[in-house]
């Protein structure tokens, strides 16, 4: 049995809401000599940050609680952001197994939802925020599924997987609920956030890795910019998965949508936007197409 144990010093987390651009920045990313990546994990959220985690922490200190003195945990004075940290340090030696000697990325969106949770655990981490327009997001999640090759979305079927956000009011709340939690966890811990705007890693993609290595503390490569340059981005509304992003057609959300689905846009995401300075509200006025 193996005893010694390796831990990536400051692994990365690259979060954001479901189509945002948090996948092709993490694979970019990996493309950098020193860094690593890997499919979507889901393991920490599985085991921490869902309902059914988050109802096994609680019922773990209610029976210490109960137990008192005769608990480990209440004897040894555990604390829940210091058995969280320890449950990390394994997380970490695990993904280190697999990304040695190069600095491990994840970037399972739906980990934004529980992105405090992983600042207590993982300590030294550092986070990307993939920041995409509302607008185009919600754009992408409803037509998600036409993305998708046949056989994935026979497994889809088959598993019996409910993607929530494919209804329009669900796509609003989404792309709300997994901003403002990456958003307050950035202006408590500003240095250890930062966000990744999706035009800017279009449109200005050489500046923009730069402000990454310089925060991630990378040196400057190459071949992370050549990936976002010749690979498509996203993929709801172009079959082709390897054209280059100026052959991706436009989500052309604002002006496609109902006045109803604008309306609803704008009481579910819009303030969101404003805040962010993604948007005023002149443009989110309904009536404004």
């Amino acid at each position: 049995m193996k005893t010694d144990v390796e831990l990536c010093q400051r692994p990365i987390f690259v979060v954001g809401a479901p189509r945002s651009g948090t996948t092709v920045l993490a694979w970019a990313l990996a493309q950098h000599s020193g860094l690593w990546t890997s499919g979507e994990s889901y393991v920490l959220w599985e085991l921490f940050g869902s309902e059914r985690g988050n109802r096994g922490l609680n019922l773990i200190f209610q029976t210490a609680e109960v137990l008192a003195g005769g608990s480990w945990l209440t004897a040894q004075s555990v604390t829940r952001p210091e058995l969280l940290a320890a449950l990390g340090l394994g997380v970490n030696a695990l993904f280190t197994s697999r990304s040695h000697p190069k600095r491990w990325i994840d970037h399972t969106p739906v980990q934004s939802l529980m992105v405090e949770t992983l600042g207590g655990m993982f300590p030294d981490a550092l986070f990307l925020h993939a920041l995409r327009d509302g607008r185009k997001v919600v754009h992408s999640m409803i037509h998600f599924l036409e993305a998708l090759e046949p056989d994935v979305r026979a497994n889809f079927e088959k598993a019996g997987w409910k993607i929530p956000w494919l209804d329009f009011t669900e796509a609003c709340r989404t792309w709300r609920q997994y901003v403002e939690s990456v958003h307050s966890f950035e202006l408590a811990n500003p240095r250890r956030c930062l966000t990744v705007p999706h035009d800017r890693l279009v449109g200005e993609t050489q500046e923009c890795f730069r402000a990454i290595y310089e925060f991630l503390g990378e040196p400057d490569e190459d071949a992370p910019v050549e990936f976002v340059r010749t690979k498509r981005l996203h993929s709801s509304f172009q079959p082709d998965r390897e054209a280059a992003p100026a052959q991706e057609k436009p989500a052309r959300a604002w002006t496609e949508w109902s006045h109803e689905q604008r309306t609803i846009f704008t009481r579910e995401a819009g303030p969101t936007m404003i805040r962010l300075g993604m948007a005023t509200a002149e443009e989110l006025q309904p009536d404004a197409a």
